[in-house]
């Protein structure tokens, strides 16, 4: 660890449990957690305490478990700041005495809670990825927003984006299910925090815990974490998130190729059956910087094999005629805005008329000789 980061009056790798002051209880008991609970650490900000079943305490590897610790703290200053504001990682392991008790992590940010009406709320419902695959008839009836297809495939890039970053860092996310990622999405922008990243898996090296994932998360292969089945999962992510099942079985290409190029959607489906497509990363490398801009506040777009930037509509809706700005919610659909944005098989309405003028006027020259 460099000499800077002890400097910056960041928490050890080790804390006793004894010295955190508890604030509040944040949820109760689900996977690896006995609870989460706010606290207050010695260094006086504000953490969730991720506090281990007695099974997980039983069998963590606490060697590893502080590598990772360790580890965020021997990045340089910009590295250290991406990887906190994409992902809830182990900042110390809890201990009481010589015994393992947990980690603590960075809070969510407010906007990733949800109150009982949907609306943005600290330390309530959180905004799990799941929320993507909610049909638009659900979440109006629940009271939730609904978020189409282009606002899914820029919440997904975001995933994408940290998931590449951690693999070129050394680290797979290993459980990568819609339980273990947060979101927020400001009618703009889109907002991801991984959470569980203590799950994550070193790509050489020993993991601090032991392989766990939902059954319908699961890679059909026998396969330690790593690259392969994270590209897999995303995939699932993806087909799920558009097709709005969390367990769709097979995956619907009509439905894909709508709001994505056939060369995507090909690859997608083929990681979704344990495939290894050589251009996969590079493919999916490019969409996490391209699906975020196809969301605007005015209007929202789609890549298809016809169009790079098509607006986009609900199927079925007509079209509106007035413009004005996209806001979503349960029955938001986007208008269609004037944009200066053309794709490679729309012309631009000057030229149009330029070329309308042009054949105009050599039919007067015709007429006229």
């Amino acid at each position: 660890m460099t000499g800077a980061a002890r400097a910056a009056g960041a928490l050890p790798v080790y804390v006793q449990a004894a010295d955190l002051a508890p604030v509040g209880v944040l949820a109760p008991p689900g996977g690896q957690s006995a609870r989460l609970a706010r606290c207050i650490a010695p260094d006086g900000g504000e953490y969730v305490f991720k506090t281990y079943t007695p099974e997980v305490r039983g069998e963590v590897r606490l060697p590893a478990l502080a590598a990772m610790a360790d580890w965020r703290l021997g990045l340089g200053g910009d590295e250290r700041a991406e990887l906190d504001r994409t992902c809830a990682w182990p900042r110390s392991v809890v201990m009481d005495g010589r015994a393992v008790q947990g980690v603590l992590v960075r809070p969510a940010p407010a906007a990733m809670f949800l109150d009982a009406n949907g609306h943005s709320k600290a330390w309530s419902l959180p905004r799990h990825l799941d929320a993507l695959a909610r049909p638009e008839a659900k979440a109006r009836k629940l009271g939730f927003e609904y978020y189409p297809p282009p606002v899914k495939l820029a919440v997904l890039a975001r995933v994408l984006r940290t998931m590449l970053w951690l693999h070129g860092h050394g680290y797979a996310v290993g459980d990568l299910q819609p339980r273990n990622a947060l979101f927020s999405f400001d009618g703009a922008t889109a907002d991801v925090l991984l959470v569980d990243c203590d799950a994550c898996v070193p790509l050489s090296g020993e993991p601090a815990h032991a392989q766990r994932d939902p059954a319908d998360w699961k890679a059909p292969w026998p396969e330690p974490f790593g690259v392969r089945t994270d590209l897999y999962k995303f995939a699932l992510l993806v087909v799920r998130s558009l097709q709005e099942n969390t367990a769709a079985p097979a995956t619907d290409r009509d439905r894909l190729r709508a709001v994505m190029q056939t060369r995507t959607c090909d690859v997608l489906v083929e990681l979704c059956r344990g495939g290894r497509p050589a251009d996969a990363v590079e493919l999916l490398r490019d969409k996490a910087s391209v699906w975020p801009t196809l969301v605007t506040p005015r209007a929202l777009y789609v890549q298809t094999d016809a169009s790079m930037r098509r607006r986009w509509h609900p199927a079925g809706a007509p079209r509106p005629d007035a413009a004005g700005p996209f806001t979503a919610g349960p029955s938001a659909s986007p208008p269609e805005a004037p944009s200066a944005a053309s794709s490679g098989t729309e012309i631009p309405t000057g030229f149009a008329v330029a070329v309308v003028l042009a054949i105009a006027f050599i039919v007067l020259v015709i007429m006229l000789a």
